[in-house]
């Protein structure tokens, strides 16, 4: 009997007659189809796993998103927490006596770094100070002092000047040009020439007085125009010698950073100059803020002057000695001062302190967190009640303003008809037809309504009704034709037409309760279906508050999580391919560019409108700073727009100078500052695409498509951008990126 082969064993008799050849080649299919099972069962689970969190993928994007905004922040929170635990540790001190000085740290930290930025800043803020009181002295005493005072200095360089121009004849002239001739050929060497070139300055300022002394009573005109032109070819030399010698540095370091020629764009400085000029203006609006910063001040001054001149250190020497001395002598008397169980206790105090101390170092990443999001609560929250605050005042002030200029239009010009003819018996035409139009839809109602009543009954309802119609109507146009009645929608007035028709109000109101009654199961139905819009309006409560939870424990784990790289970025580059590298550095450089220099825009015209509306003194401020910063990142116009009613106010109460200036003020950061922002955009298109990718996203997706429109814009460009340079020079690109691969990889080792 033969044995029976289990399939097994006829597929490996199968697979040991292949050839080397063919037996690799099965294997590769082999792990190929697995590999396809495997893809298609993660894509499987993937898509059953969106399908499960599906009503949460907002709250997780959202919470995504804000983390990476936040993760900076907890991250600063948590170093400077574990610096002060590791000076502690140092210190060898009880906990409590550390939480105890910790408001002396935070103000001796707060006055140091205050002192330092306004000493590194001295120069600046001299020259903000000086330029400021000049102005204001400009604007306040240029009709009277400065103007005669400047009048004053011409007449006397006027009398100056002509009087050395007349000493400037001919004669004079060419005395002193041979003398210098004379002394140039007997005393001039290479060693003393710099003497020659600075007397050679002299020599051409004296012939120039010769020439005006030519023109006769333009003179002075004549001599000012020269020394003009004499400094402007002085500039224009030192200029170019500037780019000589900048040209010759160009050319010794092209050879060694050919790729890096342009790349480098400073835009901070319009970031900070703009930050600094809203400080100023926020000190100079609420002073209070600059009474209390004198304390800080006074407290580093003194700090800064003790140590210079050695106080302190002999202060602190002094101490210590007595300190020594009191130490010495009380550790020969300790039994006496300190009994056995106060030591014990103390002894425990520390244990005590250590266990503490350790657990709240441990805890540190987690109390951080929740510090970080309980920050982003408290400041959303005040941000928009102050925001929603402000805007609804200036909004009120806006429509004030404008009705003050209509009104102002209107009375300036009673000539110009602004109404066309006949407006009067139109307008009582249309008055006549909605009346006439309203009887007969009231009439119509009643009998819809009433159509299962008895005629009689329905009849004297509808007259009724009608009455009421007609008293009102009646009521209404005599407090239009009498000026001196009280208005209709006046409560009083509506007390007194009740008062008059309390008849007809009672047979209607009988007439209403009889319909009602006899339609009970109507009013049930409507009253189920209110109920029902009440349940809903509370699912979708419901569904807001798991939301905002979802959204809150997420948050709370992604940053918790996260050590020293945001824990999505960590997970997408550990399990990232290689072979993925050059598109992942492309798309992070064009969305670092896009991103980057749309909040800078926002940032900076919402910072500069805020600025110079304060600086002329403007009450609608928030609203155009608002509609600034969304033209900044939406840029669908230019965002001096957002200035336009401000400088209507101005034009009308403060003058069309001040206006001018006011636009104008507005107008040049746009045609200078922009251009500089936009050239950080690398890679992911013209600004103005951007702003359609963030309005074609928030009208697609929501409020998230103003992130999620710029990112696919962003990797669209990229594609394209790879595309082109790998199609026009490849081996150029391999040799760009995979040096900085290398480096990269060879950072992360380390």
């Amino acid at each position: 009997m033969e044995n029976i082969r289990s399939p097994m064993d006829n597929l490996f008799n199968m697979l040991s007659g292949f050839s080397a050849g063919q037996e690799k080649a099965l294997k590769q299919g082999i792990y190929n189809a697995v590999a396809l099972f495997f893809l298609c069962l993660v894509s499987v689970a993937g898509y059953g796993l969106y399908i499960i969190l599906r009503p949460f993928v907002k709250p997780l994007i959202w919470a995504l998103l804000c983390g990476s905004v936040l993760f900076p922040f907890k991250c600063l929170l948590v170093t400077a927490v574990q610096s002060w635990f590791t000076k502690v540790e140092a210190s060898r001190t009880l906990l409590i006596v550390n939480v105890s000085l910790l408001p002396v740290h935070i103000f001796d930290n707060v006055s140091e770094r205050v002192g330092s930025f306004l000493w590194m800043h001295m120069k600046y803020i001299v020259w903000t100070v000086l330029l400021a009181l000049v102005a204001v002295g400009l604007y306040h005493f240029t009709p009277n002092v400065i103007m005669c005072l400047a009048w004053r200095m011409f007449q006397t360089f006027s009398i100056i000047s002509g009087f050395f121009i007349l000493a400037c004849n001919i004669f004079t002239v060419s005395t002193i040009l041979v003398g210098y001739f004379v002394i140039l050929y007997i005393y001039w060497t290479p060693s003393n020439s710099a003497h020659f070139r600075y007397m050679s300055f002299m020599i051409w300022f004296i012939i120039s007085m010769y020439l005006s002394s030519i023109a006769g009573s333009y003179q002075v005109l004549v001599f000012t125009a020269l020394q003009i032109l004499c400094i402007i070819g002085f500039i224009y030399e030192a200029i170019l010698v500037m780019d000589a010698h900048e040209l010759n540095g160009i050319e010794r370091i092209r050879s060694t950073s050919r790729h890096m020629q342009d790349d480098e764009v400073d835009t901070d400085k319009y970031m900070y100059g703009a930050l600094y000029a809203c400080a100023g203006m926020l000190l100079w609006k609420h002073r209070w803020i600059a009474h209390i910063l004198v304390i800080p001040l006074v407290y580093y001054i003194v700090k800064q002057l003790g140590s210079y001149f050695g106080f302190w250190n002999m202060i602190l020497g002094h101490c210590n000695s007595m300190i020594e001395i009191l130490k010495s002598w009380c550790m020969d008397r300790h039994q006496a001062l300190i009994p056995s169980n106060i030591r014990g206790l103390y002894k425990i105090s520390v244990i005590v302190d250590e266990k503490l101390r350790n657990i709240l170092k441990n805890s540190v990443n987690a109390v951080a967190t929740t510090s970080v999001i309980l920050g982003l609560i408290v400041f959303v929250t005040c941000a928009s009640i102050f925001i929603m605050i402000q805007i609804y005042a200036e909004g009120l002030h806006l429509v004030q303003v404008t009705g003050e200029i209509l009104n102002s239009t209107l009375m300036s010009n009673p000539d110009i008809d602004w109404v066309p003819e006949k407006w009067e018996e139109s307008v009582n035409s249309v008055l006549d037809n909605i009346y006439t139009y309203g009887r007969s839809a009231i009439s119509d109602g009643i009998r819809s309504l009433v159509k299962d009543l008895e005629p009689t009954k329905a009849e004297q309802m509808e007259k009724k009704v009608l009455e009421l119609w007609d008293r009102l109507y009646q009521a209404w146009m005599m407090s239009n034709m009498d000026p001196n009645l009280v208005d209709l929608f006046n409560m009083t007035s509506i007390q007194n037409f009740a008062k008059e028709n309390i008849g007809i109000l009672t047979s209607v109101f009988d007439s209403v309760w009889s319909i009602v009654k006899g339609n009970i199961s109507v009013i049930l139905t409507i009253f189920t279906e209110l109920f029902y819009i009440v349940l809903m309006s509370g699912s979708a409560v419901l569904n807001f508050v798991l939301s905002t939870v979802v959204f809150f424990t997420t948050l709370f784990y992604l940053l918790s999580s996260s050590d020293k790289t945001y824990k999505p970025i960590e997970l997408t580059t550990m399990f990232s391919p290689i072979s993925c590298h050059r598109f992942a550095m492309s798309l992070q450089e064009a969305v670092i560019g896009v991103f980057a220099a749309t909040f800078k825009l926002a940032s900076f015209f919402g910072m500069w409108t805020w600025f110079i509306h304060n600086l002329f003194q403007v009450k609608i401020v928030y609203l155009p700073s608002a509609l600034a910063t969304m033209l900044g990142a939406v840029p669908f116009l230019d965002a001096y727009f957002a200035c336009i009613p401000a400088t209507i106010e101005l034009w009308f109460t403060r003058g069309s100078m001040i206006a001018i200036s006011f636009f104008l003020f507005h107008f040049l950061p746009c045609n200078i500052v922009v251009t500089e922002f936009y050239k950080e955009i690398k890679g992911g298109g013209h600004p103005y695409l951007t702003g359609l990718s963030i309005a074609g996203g928030i009208f697609c997706l929501g409020v998230e498509g103003a992130i999620f429109g710029p990112l696919l814009l962003c990797c669209i460009m990229v594609v394209i951008n790879l595309s082109r340079r790998y199609l026009n020079s490849p081996e150029e690109e391999e040799e760009v990126v995979l040096p900085a691969y290398e480096r990269t990889s060879q950072y992360k080792s380390k």
